[in-house]
């Protein structure tokens, strides 16, 4: 964690080639990769690069395999999280409305394989300037959530990203673009080439009240 006390910024740092696995009982599993802040606004995690890096068997309700607070301008690049309860969350809510919001911040070739009762592939919540690029989420059994959730961000981009079903499952929604818990909307998010593969009744892109997005190709 950064350290709120002394307003340290933890700037120009990488993590590489690594494996992070659970090997307890995986529904009491924590976050994987977790970069938090100690306290509402505190200090950022500045051009992180973070690549080939694996989290597997992160099923801990309301857990992810990388939970993310203030990125910026930062990339992540061949992640994966594999049999996990939720994929990537870039959590600017984390410590109250507005306080820890990442912008500036790239997802290259990151791909969620959720497992059993599987809920949400990338999350995002009141975060700017983001870009994924050639990102997956697969499915399996009882699955429940969202591929893509953006929830009050704007200028967020999703390009030549998708995700599959097992075709006998469905989710709320393979893109969602709604609202945070104040009813604030999101903008600017733009869909180009996404991909569903076996998405049934799953709404394949969701556009809330108060929010807007472009979808192409």
């Amino acid at each position: 964690r950064n350290n709120a006390s002394v307003g340290a910024i933890s700037t120009n740092n990488s993590v590489e080639n690594l494996i992070l696995t659970f090997t307890g009982t995986a529904t009491n599993s924590g976050h994987g990769l977790n970069l938090a802040q100690d306290a509402a606004s505190g200090p950022i995690y500045k051009r992180w690069s973070i690549r080939n890096v694996l989290v597997t068997n992160c099923q801990g309700s309301g857990k992810y395999g990388f939970n993310l607070e203030g990125m910026e301008g930062s990339t992540f690049e061949r992640c994966k999280a594999e049999s996990c309860a939720n994929g990537f969350f870039l959590n600017g809510g984390s410590n109250g409305n507005f306080t820890s919001g990442s912008n500036s911040t790239t997802f290259q070739n990151c791909y969620v394989s959720l497992g059993a009762n599987g809920v949400n592939g990338f999350r995002a919540v009141e975060s700017i300037f983001i870009t994924y690029n050639s990102c997956g989420v697969i499915y399996t059994a009882d699955s429940t959530g969202v591929a893509y959730m953006t929830e009050c961000c704007n200028s967020f981009t999703y390009n030549s990203c998708g995700f599959e079903l097992d075709g006998t499952h469905t989710l709320a929604a393979g893109y969602k673009v709604t609202v945070n818990s104040l009813g604030y909307g999101s903008g600017q998010i733009v869909i180009i080439g996404g991909y569903c593969y076996q998405s049934k009744g799953t709404k394949e892109v969701w556009v809330t009240a108060g929010t807007n997005a472009v979808v192409t190709g």
